[in-house]
């Protein structure tokens, strides 16, 4: 039997195998197919460029192979995909440019310990609808744009263990919403068992901090239930640690009432830390070491 007959099929999950070798180019005749999940196995070389044929997928999960080389241009333009999630990989090249110009459908775009190196790809804050976005462990550099305040719907922003530079942008204090209650990971139903360790959660893996890490995620992320058209997510878990970040704590955080976690360690950080960070009433853990902060410890 061979996939390439299966005309009818929606979802293919081979996941957590020890498969080899290279993605086969027309993997599945179906075009029907929506869930491509690869994750966990040894697979290498490049992805097929007629991935982005397959017109209906929404969830793509290459996580955890040998894969490289830059991803296809047909595959960042799928029209409904939902979650691309690429993490532990060697995959290199660039982000496109034209990604997202009418907002997409994108929600989960995970490429950690990865080698992008480019400057932050700002393309990324057209994509309105993310509320995952997690680019740590690469090499990108540069600032984090102001425009990221486009992402109203954020819960998610790990950025860590990049060479970033420039201030933490003030317009990070906008992606927010005034009301919402504790819930779950957006999207975890994509995420393999095993799928979180210490990699998908940034932290370097002699840190005392991997299990505090991985316990913040899950207790602390909120969403808003029910969803209503309008409605956005809070951004509750922020990772900018171990870059090269300088400037003060933006005062601006006051707004984002559902952070729970903020790793702001290992940077050029320097001031005060800001009452209005201190007085969050959901925070339950914050790194802020290995900067040059001063004053009084609120």
């Amino acid at each position: 039997m061979s996939l390439r007959n299966c005309t009818q099929l929606q979802v293919l999950d081979l996941s957590s195998n020890a498969f080899t070798g290279n993605i086969p180019s027309g993997l599945c005749s179906a075009s029907s197919l929506q869930e491509l999940l690869l994750a966990g196995n040894s697979l290498f070389g490049s992805i097929p460029s007629d991935l982005g044929n397959y017109t209906n997928l929404i969830v793509i999960n290459l996580s955890l192979n040998n894969l490289s080389g830059s991803t296809p241009l047909e595959v960042w333009m799928l029209p409904k995909l939902s979650d691309l999630i690429m993490w532990g990989n060697n995959f290199s090249g660039e982000i496109p440019k034209g990604m997202c110009l009418n907002g997409g459908n994108l929600r989960r775009l995970i490429l950690n310990n990865n080698p992008f190196s480019e400057v932050f790809p700002e393309s990324l804050t057209n994509c309105t609808n993310l509320t995952w976005l997690s680019l740590c462990d690469n090499q990108l550099h540069g600032e984090i744009p102001a425009n990221i305040q486009n992402l109203q719907k954020l819960s998610i922003l790990q950025l860590s263990h990049n060479p970033l530079t420039g201030a933490i942008p003030q317009e990070l204090g906008n992606c927010r919403n005034s009301t919402g209650k504790p819930g779950e990971i957006p999207g975890s139903e994509h995420l393999f068992v095993g799928e979180f360790h210490q990699r998908l959660c940034c932290s370097d893996t002699k840190a005392p901090g991997q299990s505090r890490i991985l316990g913040s995620i899950f207790q602390f992320l909120v969403r808003i239930d029910p969803p209503e058209p309008g409605s956005m997510y809070f951004l509750s878990y922020l990772n900018l640690g171990q870059n090269n970040l300088t400037g003060t704590i933006p005062h601006m955080f006051r707004n984002l009432t559902g952070l729970g976690v903020v790793y702001l360690s290992h940077n050029h950080l320097d001031g005060e830390i800001p009452l209005s960070l201190a007085s969050l009433p959901r925070l339950n853990d914050i790194d802020l070491s290995n900067n040059s902060l001063s004053g009084p410890i609120p």
